[in-house]
């Protein structure tokens, strides 16, 4: 995975792309994701922050697309939602 993180006056853009899985052979059990881009942007507006999520990906192998999809829809959620209580650590605030 390659992570870039550009941070703005009022803007925090987290990219990511996900790369060939060399250190580990594929297995007929598992399917690789062959493709996948993503961006998570926090924008500041006024006492709010929005965030954008938005990933495209391609997982290969016979992984039917409705399957594929639940997954698709479900996950931005849980990542926000996990988000949310990581960053109720005190570690974080600034």
């Amino acid at each position: 995975m390659i992570t870039t993180v550009t941070k703005e006056k009022d803007l925090v853009k987290h990219t990511f792309l996900a790369v060939p899985h060399t250190s580990e052979p594929a297995t007929k059990d598992k399917v690789r994701v062959k493709k996948m881009y993503g961006e998570l942007i926090f924008e500041r507006k006024g006492n709010q922050t929005w965030t954008t999520y938005r990933i495209q990906s391609e997982a290969g192998g016979a992984i039917p697309p409705s399957f594929a999809n639940f997954f698709a829809t479900k996950h931005p959620f849980r990542t926000l939602k996990n988000l949310r209580t990581v960053l109720k650590d005190e570690k974080y605030r600034q």
